[in-house]
């Protein structure tokens, strides 16, 4: 990890490529799966942020409401709606997520999300961008 952050403000992709052969070592630890799969999303390689991601939740046993959050985008974009749904759900109840939720309902790419069956429940917290307290 340290290479990554000597490196992430010099040379992002080369720092990112330190990171990638760390993992390789299956670190016990969620932050450099977060760190390998936000980029991934922002690129759109939604395959790839989920199975940096998923490693991340495996890591975490699964008690990260950040990388549920993240799990919920990338399979929301792969139209894996279930496991979406599930994340969401999690992420949401165990986290505050209200800035990110009023993101994604400005983000293009979700739109529609309160009208799929899996999402329906959760239309009020679409409508006000408020998760439960």
């Amino acid at each position: 990890m340290g290479l990554y952050f000597f490196y992430a403000q010099k040379d992002e992709d080369k720092a990112l490529g330190f990171l990638r052969e760390y993992v390789k070592t299956k670190p016990a630890d969620t932050v450099p799966y977060v760190i390998l799969g936000e980029p991934e999303l922002d690129k759109k390689q939604y395959d790839l942020a989920d199975a940096y991601l998923r490693e991340g939740k495996k890591v975490a046993h699964a008690h990260s409401p950040r990388v549920k959050w993240l799990l919920f985008q990338a399979n929301y974009l792969l139209k894996n709606y279930p496991f979406a749904r599930d994340m969401f759900e999690s992420a949401v109840t165990n986290g505050n997520f209200e800035n990110e939720i009023k993101a994604i309902l400005a983000d293009h790419r979700f739109d529609g999300i309160d009208k799929l069956p899996e999402f329906r429940r959760y239309q009020g917290m679409f409508n006000t961008g408020k998760t439960p307290k």
